[in-house]
């Protein structure tokens, strides 16, 4: 009895290994998330190193650029 005990409730026992398979488990899965955001990230890099078009499109959305003779329409909310 003693033994059975001690087999599943050790340090070594059952319930930690399963734990230690369960966290394993949990990890190669946040890794693989990590992975392809490095992915996605790197293509990102790739992109705004090489394509003008991206570049454009990063300057017209989030920095407010525009060419010249572009005309820029704001669409403006009213609260009543």
């Amino acid at each position: 009895m003693l033994l059975m005990v001690m087999a599943v409730f050790h340090e070594n026992g059952i319930l930690n290994a399963y734990r230690f398979e369960q966290e394993q488990v949990k990890m190669k899965k946040e890794n693989e998330e990590l992975r392809k955001k490095n992915d996605f990230l790197k293509e990102e890099i790739l992109s705004l190193k090489t394509d003008p078009y991206t570049i454009e499109k990063i300057a017209r959305e989030k920095l407010n650029l525009a060419k010249p003779g572009d005309k820029i329409y704001r669409i403006v909310s009213t609260q009543k």
